[in-house]
């Protein structure tokens, strides 16, 4: 009798055992579920945020390479400024030159010059 006693304890343990694992395999199932709609729920943001990083990588790409375009366009710009302030200073160089050699006779035609204008004065008045 006490084997037949030991033998239902025996299953009665087995069946309460059986009962917790099979609650304990539930819970785990229902966590596990929710791990997955976690899971989910993060695929969709980190793929939305890769997505956007993405854009952003190429807008800035885009940015860049505008700014290296604009940057060699505004050097270019630049040298040519200097270019014409070279050219300027020649042509002025040049004239203070030519005024320097024909001082004498630029001094001599703005005397003739101003002595016109007064003569064309002194004419208007003696009509």
């Amino acid at each position: 009798m006490i084997i037949e006693i030991s033998a239902g304890v025996a299953a009665f343990a087995i069946c309460i055992l059986t009962i917790f694992l099979i609650r304990s395999l539930i819970v785990f199932t229902r966590m596990m579920k929710s791990v997955q709609g976690t899971m989910d729920g993060l695929k969709k943001k980190v793929e939305e945020a890769v997505d956007e990083s993405t854009r952003t990588l190429k807008e800035a790409r885009q940015l860049v390479e505008d700014l290296r375009i604009k940057s060699k366009q505004a050097d270019e710009m630049f040298q040519s400024l200097e270019e014409v302030g070279k050219n300027m200073q020649e042509v002025s160089a040049g004239i203070i030159r030519h005024a320097e050699l024909h001082k004498d006779r630029l001094s001599q035609i703005i005397a003739l010059v101003s002595a016109g204008i007064d003569l064309a004065k002194q004419w208007r008045r003696d009509p």
